[in-house]
């Protein structure tokens, strides 16, 4: 009877620290709440043996868009990141203390006719960023004090011409001497697993990513071409690959087309990891 009770206390404590253990993947610095956001700040999921690489959401609330103007940039003499969200809005200047190492504080305000904030670091280095619209209804920024970065995300730049471009990359311009694509791999990927698609191709090449209509995403490589006739064939996600149902290749000039077909209410954002182009899809 006692070896039973002995067990039974053994077993309930072991899933108590299991379920009281913080999951890395998710560590949350700081979150913020007005009439109009949230935001949120936490280590970047993939990059957590980094510990400078992080992930900064704002979700825009009520009726509120986040309009397709929106842009970051640097400056110094403090460090500091600074995003602009036209179609946002914030009543008062609030200061927010960061509990990382790295991170000073973050500062939240009006500026012209937009939704400021900007990220204060406690270091001469500049971040490296990426800016995505994941939607009219959310923001994704990625940054990081070190080269590790590259590995995880490249600087993705709006594109302003059109609110159906999600994320444009001009960080390769001049570079891309006829990127190949050479396959196209279905993923599930991340704690809790989230569908992705890796596409394999030997350079980085510039890229933009468009909704074009619901569960329906195009992908332009400028200057790309296939490895392999046999990648003209539809390819077919896994059951297990949440967020995905087909993908499409085909040669348009001396660019590569590529149609994803989404299943479920997903929403699309690119990123590099591992020199490598992914696209993955993030419940809405």
């Amino acid at each position: 009877m006692l070896r039973n009770k002995s067990l039974i206390s053994f077993i309930a404590g072991l899933l108590f620290l299991i379920l009281m253990t913080p999951r890395v993947y998710a560590q949350e610095i700081m979150a913020h709440s007005s009439d109009d956001f949230h935001l949120r700040l936490n280590l970047f999921p993939a990059a957590v043996q980094d510990n400078t690489a992080f992930e900064l959401r704002i979700f825009s609330l009520g009726n509120k868009s986040i309009e397709s103007s929106y842009s970051a940039f640097t400056l110094v003499n403090p460090v500091r990141l600074i995003i602009d969200l036209p179609g946002l809005t914030c009543r008062d200047k609030t200061v927010l203390p960061a509990t990382h190492a790295a991170l000073d504080h973050l500062k939240i305000g009006a500026f012209a006719d937009s939704l400021r904030i900007s990220i204060v670091f406690k270091t001469d280095v500049e971040p490296k960023y990426s800016i995505t619209r994941i939607s009219n209804r959310e923001i994704l920024i990625r940054f990081s004090l070190s080269n590790q970065i590259d590995q995880i995300t490249t600087r993705l730049e709006p594109n302003s011409s059109s609110g159906d471009v999600l994320a444009t990359n001009n960080n390769h311009k001049g570079r891309n001497k006829g990127s190949k694509v050479s396959a196209i791999l279905f993923k599930a990927i991340g704690l809790p697993p989230r569908g992705a698609v890796l596409i394999d191709v030997n350079s980085i090449p510039q890229y933009s990513l468009t909704m074009a209509e619901e569960n329906k995403y195009i992908l332009t490589l400028d200057k790309a071409s296939l490895g392999s006739d046999n990648l003209l064939l539809p390819h077919y996600a896994p059951q297990k690959v949440d967020g995905f149902d087909t993908v499409l290749l085909e040669e348009a000039g001396e660019n590569i087309i590529i149609t994803l077909y989404t299943r479920g209410n997903v929403i699309l954002t690119p990123y590099l990891a591992q020199n490598k182009l992914w696209i993955k899809a993030i419940p809405r």
